[in-house]
């Protein structure tokens, strides 16, 4: 998922990291069952329709990628059923997408404080409070989450992000494990299981992440999946529920950059800028392996690039290499 959210890792480092409640949610509000009737009225008037109206209106536009209006539904729903929680989560997740995120969090407390035990409020709180920073308090909601419905993989995977934030590294792996022992088919799985083994484990490291890879290639779902490990279509359009495939390539780069494979660290550095030319580490890393093999032409050439596209990183690979 890609997300304007408060960041606790720059892009630079290691990607914009996945918040994978987006499919869940979805789900979990077409759960519900409710009787959906066509909208013929605007975001303006749906207070005056049935909720289960502005629930479909919200949820159309928000899969349509257009978040303002979706949130515009979703306070004409509720200036009518105030106390319908379906709606008040659906535009906390909605506020969360915008970037409202301290909005987002006031959102699901409500809900949450009345209905302690829903497992989805519990994961997408988790997500907020991680990237406000709150991780003590994201790690509660998860494992709370996980109590109430432990073979819930994408929980287990967000889990396993909180502790690597924590820097409880080995307890994150072992949620990695459980979300992969759950699901296998998902790259983000195992490329942030990768990310986790690269300092102790290269080699378990390469594995994953040539895994992520593979993953990535043969399955065109941007890491998509609902809570029943089916592949789903619900995500806003314009946004993608997986990291890409060149944050793939680039940790697949990074594992085979340690382990010395070089030639190979520069193809797979080459195949990530392929799918995104703006990968300022992508392009810092290639030109590194580039001046280890001896080819100080195209790294110039690199770190030409990665002048323009992240100044800052550039800065800081100068005085890496001429220390």
């Amino acid at each position: 998922m890609i997300r304007r959210d408060v960041s606790l890792s720059s892009q630079a480092e290691m990607g914009i990291e996945r918040a994978k409640s987006m499919n869940q949610f979805v789900s979990w509000m077409l759960a519900f069952g409710l009787v959906v009737l066509p909208s013929l009225m605007g975001a303006e008037n749906v207070f005056a329709q049935p909720t289960t109206t502005a629930m479909k209106d919200a949820l159309g536009a928000f899969k349509s990628g257009d978040l303002d209006r979706a949130e515009a539904f979703a306070n004409a729903g509720l200036k009518g059923d105030p106390g319908n929680l379906e709606l008040l989560a659906l535009r906390g997740e909605v506020r969360f997408w915008l970037g409202k995120v301290k909005e987002a969090d006031r959102d699901l407390s409500e809900v949450i404080q009345k209905q302690p035990r829903n497992s989805q409020a519990l994961t997408t709180r988790s997500i907020v409070r991680r990237n406000l920073g709150r991780l003590d308090d994201a790690l509660k909601d998860i494992q709370a989450a996980l109590a109430i419905n432990p073979k819930d993989h994408e929980g287990r995977y967000n889990c396993g992000l909180i502790l690597i934030d924590l820097d409880r590294t080995e307890e994150g792996i072992k949620e990695f494990d459980l979300a992969i022992a759950t699901y296998d088919q998902d790259p983000d799985y195992f490329a942030d299981r990768g990310r986790a083994k690269l300092q102790k484990d290269p080699k378990g490291a390469l594995k994953d992440t040539a895994q992520a890879v593979k993953l990535s290639e043969t399955k065109n779902t941007g890491g998509k999946t609902s809570t029943d490990g089916v592949e789903t279509s619900e995500t806003p359009q314009g946004q993608s529920a997986g990291q890409g495939k060149d944050r793939y390539y680039l940790l697949y780069g990074n594992a085979l950059q340690v382990l010395e494979k070089l030639k190979e660290a520069e193809e797979a550095y080459t195949n990530a800028i392929k799918h995104n030319k703006k990968n300022a580490r992508a392009f810092a890393n290639r030109a590194v392996v580039r001046l280890q093999l001896g080819d100080k032409e195209n790294a110039k050439a690199d770190l030409s690039t990665l002048a323009k596209l992240d100044s800052e990183l550039f800065d800081a690979l100068m005085k890496q290499l001429k220390d």
